[in-house]
């Protein structure tokens, strides 16, 4: 139902860190992550901006920071030259190319897979990372399905 209105506008970096203020009203915060119905990439400076606040003014752990992706490249051209690095998590979704372009049209399989395959980069820079896999019954999870996140986790392309 969040995106049920669509996109009215992005959150500015002051709202973002607001939000942690506010919630720490409530009780401790010592992660958060950045995703939901959009992707962080599409508001990239404020995401970032309130990122490197969280991790130097807000005492929170870098790695505690979590950015969530569907591969978007910019991301890690982007967190390679920032000071505070925080961890990746790329959504897969599937390993199949013709679903995942049904399913996000927008950002095709190849994205996603980039990141694996551009590890040592994310190494070099001191960023850690994960894959991610919203299972969908009847899309994403089936037996096929599987034997090629074992593949691309083994370094073989599926």
């Amino acid at each position: 139902m969040s995106g049920r209105d669509g996109l009215l506008r992005q959150l500015g970096s002051a709202e973002i860190v607001a939000q942690v203020v506010l919630a720490r009203r409530r009780r401790a915060v010592s992660k958060v992550v950045f995703m939901g119905m959009g992707e962080p990439a599409h508001n990239l400076g404020n995401v970032l901006e309130a990122i490197e606040l969280l991790g130097t003014q807000g005492n929170i752990g870098h790695k505690n920071l979590v950015f969530s992706t569907v591969g978007d490249l910019r991301v890690f051209e982007r967190l390679t030259k920032e000071t505070v690095k925080p961890a990746l998590a790329v959504s897969l979704h599937t390993t199949d190319a013709t679903l995942r372009a049904r399913l996000l049209p927008h950002a095709p399989l190849s994205l996603s897979k980039s990141w694996w395959n551009r590890r040592s980069v994310c190494a070099r820079h001191r960023l850690s990372g994960s894959i991610s896999m919203d299972v969908m019954g009847a899309f994403n999870d089936s037996d096929a399905e599987m034997e090629r996140i074992v593949q691309l986790l083994s370094g073989n392309t599926p």
